[in-house]
């Protein structure tokens, strides 16, 4: 019998009670990041192994006491037993918190203050401890001071021509004035600093205070390996680095026209429309905190965007289709939607997949990993087939290797939610690839022999 779901940056599994400081650390990464549940008596496979029962009593009070004491912040978090057949598991529920940032009361804010990277619980770096303390006071990442910058450092002539573009509208008659309220410059005891928002968006050097904050563009060989045909590093502000980072990749796409009614009219493999948005949230969602660029890798079977940081809420491929979204950078997202370049919050993912479907390409694979986010854009229809970098075609072979997976098998192999998983294997059924065997929880899919 399995545990529902899968470990994830929400779920994690333990076979057996850890010790105390290792279940501290995770309860304490949960309430820093977005909740979760600790699932104790259940393998890393999702098989359920059970507690002694005789146990379950004494160890939900241990764990509310433990939580309480050795959290600051103190942490209530909900424990509990559940019955699965003949096995009971212990399920600790922690919501996310709302006074952080939580840490071990015995060794203090800087040591003991963990947080929630992909599957893994790791230590807090000293900028994500400031910036918890900045969201405390209900303030964003991408209001964070660059303290070797100023107001000499913006670049007005830019800030002016956005401000007199802008959608809203409006006059400008305190400039200064109008960059505190954009957050492009903050007060900070006395003195006054270039934000991070500030310095992307309208700096005169971005790259000089920022250097990991551009974009590595690369066009590989083939289908793998890392023989690169030409790349080139996208710098200046993020508007620029946008800009360059399209014009390169759309070089890199094959074309063909079609006449509608009089007008020729240019098609890309993979609608332009799509690629834009996905370029846009890795953009404007990315972790600036975390010194390393935004990669695209360009290959003959597919596109993959590497953006750093993990998604900023709880959120899986099903949530991004629905137009479900969180913002991390507010001013850098409220600026780029002022200029025209956002249309909605939360439409992107969704327009993109649908515009993949129109066009009968295989579907994009979204996968989050420890401190970063990789979205894969294939090259592909969805006829065609795949090859073992895309997800259906690693599917294929991963089920021609095994002879029959569940669809938890696949989710696990590809790294990616049971619904997408699901998902891929309904696409494989329907181009009769393979095919499904018993039903339920015991349904296995196997490949249909030519």
């Amino acid at each position: 019998m399995h545990y529902p779901g899968t470990e994830s940056s929400t779920l994690e599994f333990k076979e057996a009670l850890p010790n105390t400081n290792k279940l501290l650390q995770e309860a304490v990464a949960f309430a820093n990041q977005y909740g979760g549940r600790i699932v104790i008596g259940v393998r890393n496979d999702g098989t359920i192994k059970g507690i002694d029962e005789s146990q379950a009593d004494q160890l939900l009070e241990f764990v509310k006491n433990a939580f309480y004491r050795e959290i600051t912040p103190p942490l209530m978090a909900l424990v509990f037993s559940r019955r699965f057949g003949d096995h009971v598991v212990l399920i600790i529920e922690v919501h996310e918190g709302t006074t952080k940032p939580y840490h071990l009361t015995t060794v203090g804010v800087k040591e003991g203050t963990f947080v929630r990277v992909g599957r893994s619980s790791v230590r807090a770096t000293a900028d994500t401890i400031q910036m918890f303390q900045w969201a405390a006071r209900g303030r964003f990442p991408d209001e964070f001071p660059v303290y070797r910058a100023s107001w000499k450092n913006i670049d007005e002539q830019k800030f002016r021509l956005f401000l007199k573009n802008r959608k809203v509208g409006g006059s400008t008659p305190d400039l200064r004035k109008i960059a505190l309220s954009y957050r492009i410059i903050t007060e900070e005891q006395g003195r006054e600093f270039a934000t991070t928002a500030g310095i992307l968006l309208f700096g005169r050097e971005t790259q000089a205070l920022l250097p990991e904050c551009h974009i590595v563009c690369s066009q590989f060989k083939g289908t793998s390996g890392r023989d690169a045909l030409r790349s080139i590093d996208c710098t200046g502000t993020l508007f620029e680095q946008f800009e360059q980072a399209f014009e390169f990749t759309t070089s890199c796409l094959s074309t063909s026209f079609q006449i509608r009614s009089v007008v020729r009219t240019e098609e890309y493999e993979i609608p332009l429309i799509a690629i834009r948005e996905i370029f846009l949230n890795a953009v404007v969602h990315r972790d600036y905190s975390l010194k390393a660029p935004t990669k695209i890798a360009i290959f003959d079977d597919r596109i993959e965007v590497f953006s750093p940081g993990n998604f900023p809420g709880p959120l899986t491929l099903d949530l991004l289709e629905a137009g479900i979204t969180y913002v991390r950078n507010a001013f850098i997202c409220k600026v780029f939607r002022e200029a025209g370049y956002i249309e909605k919050l939360g439409t992107g993912f969704s327009t993109v997949f649908r515009l993949f479907r129109e066009a009968h390409l295989l579907l994009p694979v979204v996968n989050e990993g420890s401190g970063f986010v990789k979205c894969i854009l294939p090259r592909k229809k969805s006829g065609t087939d795949g090859t073992a970098t895309l997800p259906h075609g690693r599917a294929v072979q991963f089920i021609n290797s095994r002879g029959a997976v569940s669809i938890r098998d696949l989710s696990q192999e590809l790294q990616t939610s049971r619904a997408t998983a699901g998902r891929i294997l309904k696409e494989l059924i329907e181009a009769n690839k393979i095919k499904s065997q018993g039903r339920g929880p015991s349904t296995r899919y196997i490949i249909i022999e030519s």
